[in-house]
């Protein structure tokens, strides 16, 4: 194909002089392109700092006038308006003035500049570093308003309670200070997602673009859930410890009180966060289908369920260890410190519980509706190999406490005060080994399912990076464990052959030894054998098929070939009879 006249224009040919990579048009573009990246590293770098310093400086600042002119003076709390601009007040509007006066200036000089490069270039809006600096600056504004936020519901609440007023964060100096911080904060965090829908790629950013908006709705969704889980633990806590002082018939506490609205507080801002965010992203799913398999959305989904997991798993397994240290008779515990210390496990189970099944099935959901991406699978398996190698470490810590709780108990003769020394470690073992195992045999299997498929996905399973990484870093692991314990046995049974009375061969840490190393051993195994039944299913890719031609397809091909054959053999004839006409000229022809 040739291009048209319009089509050459302001496109040189390359030359002797001038030849492809050295093209000045090519070289223009890319000397505009580095320019490009340098004055938006100056112009938003200067911007993101100026408009942080902004905002500290004007938090700062509203904090000293609220304290100055609200003052609780005389008995009882009783609020004045005063003046009390003393010599600290003077110095911290000063400073904080100082910053305002060079800060805000600065910030819209440069935010104004990157605004005018957007209008005169439509592309400027997807750079980038300009999404860095809309998302940074829209936390910071998030980040300022929800901790005010936060900071009137919890005093307000105390107030409504009866707490004292001297122990009160918000009365009688603090609410206007944290009132007008609600309100700036949420006016700028609107304005900079306002400005960031108005780019007009919201959604469909791509590359670097796009990879900052889905970090920052990643880091923003799991911090939200976060706040839920641990704001609604919080309350059912303080409910607990409220239901435990009726039964002991304490009356007059006002700590659970604080703690329930402490609680409520998180879980109001949690609940907003995560809400806005999972709206947000599933309106941008649901325009852009693309958007279900990206891996920062999925890292997003596995990484809720490790946080349900965490705060169902850890609990559950302290408070097995509390249970059986119990029934077993150790130490002084009793049925009271028992119902005493179900608080935490209590209030976190229920709400691990429920994040992590909701947020399994959705993702389950989602893997099924959306084609998976390499981004997708890539994330998908390093949390299942990273989870199952948690659940391997757990299992491993928990079989050791065991061991060595059995061998406590059969080697060490008990004294009156050693008498039941073993039983701490095999209900630590026992809680370890209950939430280990399950959980590393849960996902091992599901990996080793995909991996031994005799198709392209079991194959893609097999040399997986995640895969690899695993199997041989958890043989590497367990092969020195075993070189570990085992060269500690054959020490000390070289010291016993060699007569030493102190060589301790036939010792309850020798015993030990030889049994920590028969669990890594057995670990070892099972994944060397998983490396081998790998090598032997064949991780590369199939060659492609030849199919010989062969019955009624065998007269087309060979009259398509005779005629090739003709074609290039009078093609050869022509450039032999043009170069005998050559050689017949004279040379000064």
């Amino acid at each position: 194909m040739t291009l048209s006249s319009s089509e050459t224009v302001g496109k040189p040919k390359p030359t002797a002089e001038s030849p492809a990579g050295d093209n000045p048009a090519e070289s223009s573009g890319a000397s505009d392109s580095r320019l490009a990246v340098a004055r938006r590293l100056y112009t938003y770098g200067v911007a993101l700092v100026s408009y942080l310093v902004t905002l500290a400086a004007l938090n700062a600042l509203l904090k000293i006038i609220d304290q100055s002119w609200l003052l609780t003076v005389g008995d009882g709390g009783a609020a004045l308006y005063t003046a009390n601009f003393g010599v600290f007040h003077r110095d911290a509007l000063a400073s904080n003035g100082g910053l305002l006066l060079v800060a805000v200036p600065l910030f819209l000089i440069h935010w104004g500049y990157a605004q005018s490069l957007v209008r005169r270039d439509p592309e400027e809006a997807g750079a980038g570093m300009r999404k860095f600096f809309l998302y940074i600056a829209h936390a910071a504004a998030m980040i300022y308003g929800l901790l005010a936020f936060h900071r009137l519901l919890v005093g307000f609440g105390t107030l409504a309670v009866g707490a004292p007023l001297a122990d009160n964060d918000v009365w009688p100096s603090g609410w206007l200070h944290a009132g007008l911080v609600v309100g700036l904060s949420f006016a700028l965090a609107r304005y900079w997602l306002a400005v960031v829908q108005s780019d007009g790629d919201f959604g469909r950013e791509e590359d670097i673009a796009g990879f900052w908006r889905r970090l920052y709705q990643t880091a923003v969704g799991l911090i939200g859930l976060g706040l839920m889980i641990f704001g609604g633990a919080e309350m059912i806590q303080a409910i607990w410890q409220a239901f435990m002082n009726t039964l002991a018939f304490t009356a007059g506490d006002l700590l659970w009180r604080v703690s329930l609205l402490n609680g409520l507080g998180t879980l109001i801002v949690g609940v907003y966060v995560t809400r806005l965010n999972w709206q947000l992203w599933q309106e941008i799913c649901h325009a852009n289908p693309r958007e279900q398999s990206r891996g920062l959305r999925r890292f997003y989904l596995y990484g809720a369920i490790v946080i349900g997991a965490l705060a169902t798993l850890v609990p559950a397994a302290g408070l097995l260890e509390e249970i059986l240290r119990i029934l077993l008779g150790v130490g002084t515990g009793d049925r009271w410190q028992l119902l005493n210390g179900l608080g935490r496990p209590v209030s976190l189970i229920p709400l691990g519980i429920a994040a992590w099944i909701w947020y399994w099935r959705y993702l389950k959901t989602e893997e099924a509706s959306a084609p998976a991406s390499n981004e997708s699978e890539t994330i998908r398996r390093v949390y299942y190999y990273s989870v199952a190698f948690t659940g391997l470490i757990l299992l491993w810590f928990g079989a050791v406490e065991i061991v060595q709780a059995g061998l406590d108990r059969l080697f060490i003769t008990p004294s009156a005060s050693t008498a039941d020394f073993w039983i701490d470690g095999l209900a630590r073992g026992i809680s370890l080994l209950s939430v280990g195992a399950p959980v590393w045999a849960f996902h091992w299997r599901v990996v080793e399912r995909v991996a031994r498929r005799r198709d392209e996905t079991g194959r893609m399973e097999r040399v997986s990076g995640p895969r690899r990484v695993y199997l041989y870093g958890v043989a590497l692991i367990g092969a020195l464990l075993i070189l570990v314990f085992l060269a500690q046995v054959a020490y000390r049974g070289f010291l016993w052959l060699l007569g030493d009375p102190n060589a301790g061969f036939l010792s309850p840490q020798a015993a030990s030894d030889l049994a920590r190393s028969a669990i890594a051993a057995v670990l070892w195994i099972v994944h060397i054998q998983a490396i081998r039944t790998d090598g032997k299913l064949g991780t590369r890719a199939p060659a492609p098929a030849h199919t010989p031609v062969s019955g009624p397809d065998l007269e087309p091909a060979r009259a398509a070939l005779t005629t090739r054959i003709q074609r290039l053999e009078a093609e050869l004839a022509a450039a032999r009879a043009e170069l005998a006409q050559l050689e017949t000229k004279p040379p000064d022809a």
